[in-house]
């Protein structure tokens, strides 16, 4: 008797093993289908982030070199408008690691949705318009950063910060945004010039030099009227 239950205890224990390895053997085949399909994921992704079209331009050439010329021909769209709205908001964003191993994880971070009410297109087309924006037809800014209560989170770009007022006259050079109806400013503060007063400024080249170095309204648009001629 003592024989049997000893030898019923080495079966179970060699099954308990066997199930468990059994065990290990799927969940570790499933772990790595999960990393195969994560790693997958990010790859696509990164594939298509090096053929989109905006991110090819921003590889290409330094926030320093950009013209107006090339704001106003490789902006989805060209708007002047007031600052109707700002709203700042917590978003929680999926990220992904790709080294050592492909990990997801979630972050939260704070992004600044801004509501201008255009006063005139410079640059559109009607499948834009159609698709992107809504009844309205306002423009929505989309970009990294803000100030939610007392949490604040700002992020430094090489061309410079987005910074906007209400009832702020701005001119946009604008590239449409991952989704409808979110648009980003090309360039960041590169693509952003504020009115003041019949006058305008590039808000890049005012934290370059700490000087509006405004110019005449009529006159700027005036050049950019020449590059519309130019494109014909």
């Amino acid at each position: 008797m003592r024989n049997l239950l000893k030898s019923s205890l080495s079966l179970g224990l060699i099954l308990s093993i066997l199930l468990a390895f059994f065990l290990n053997m799927v969940f570790a085949k499933e772990w790595m289908r999960v990393i195969s399909r994560d790693k997958r994921k990010i790859m696509s992704a990164i594939e298509k982030l090096k053929e989109d079209r905006i991110a090819k331009i921003y590889r290409q050439k330094r926030v320093q070199d950009v013209t107006l010329e090339h704001l106003f021909k490789e902006a989805d769209c060209v708007v002047m408008g007031k600052v109707k709205e700002i709203e700042a908001k917590i978003i929680t964003d999926t990220v992904y690691k790709l080294e050592p191993e492909p990990v997801q994880a979630e972050m939260k971070t704070i992004i600044t949705l801004v509501t201008i009410s255009p006063t005139k297109w410079l640059k559109s087309s009607p499948e834009l318009e159609k698709e992107w924006l809504g009844d309205s037809k306002e423009v929505i800014i989309n970009f990294p950063g803000g100030k939610v209560g007392n949490l604040k989170q700002y992020f430094s770009f090489a061309s410079g910060t987005p910074w906007f007022e209400k009832n702020q006259e701005v001119l946009v050079f604008l590239v449409k945004d991952i989704e409808p109806p979110y648009f980003a400013l090309f360039w960041d503060a590169r693509g952003e010039y504020i009115i003041e007063d019949g006058k305008i400024y590039n808000l890049f080249h005012f934290y370059q030099r700490k000087d509006k170095s405004l110019v005449s309204l009529k006159s700027f648009l005036e050049e950019i009227e020449k590059i519309k001629g130019g494109e014909k």
